[in-house]
């Protein structure tokens, strides 16, 4: 009895650290300039939901990414400042367009997929 709790509190010790995301694999330092939450209508019959555009400085370039991550988005505007980052998806389909999808870290260890929508000079 004894040997099977200590094997259940081991195993669940490490699905803890094992969930905890490492710093290190975010190596994308995302500055935060603004931020908003809005709530698109689709009409009567189709749903509505919630988006967070975030404006943000990447490598001193300008861009705008969006996530439709709820647990995100209902607690408000994110925070400006600076959040490390990672990028999961980078296609260039044509010299001049891309499309890419950022995963964000936040000081509690959570993390948001965000994926550009627009760009700017």
């Amino acid at each position: 009895m004894k040997k099977s709790v200590l094997a259940l509190f081991l195993l669940s010790a490490a699905t803890l650290l094992a969930a905890t995301p490492n710093p290190a694999d975010y190596p994308v330092s995302v500055h935060v300039i603004s931020s908003s939450v809005n709530v698109k209508y689709e009409g009567e019959k189709s749903p509505t939901y919630d988006y967070e555009d975030i404006h943000v400085l990447i490598n001193g370039n300008k861009y705008t990414l969006e996530t439709s991550d709820h647990s995100l988005v209902s607690a408000g505007p994110l925070a400006p400042g600076d959040y490390p980052a990672k990028v999961v998806e980078n296609l260039h389909q044509r010299k001049y367009t891309v499309v890419r999808h950022y995963v964000l870290l936040f000081p509690d260890g959570k993390t948001a997929t965000f994926f550009l929508n627009g760009r700017s000079e």
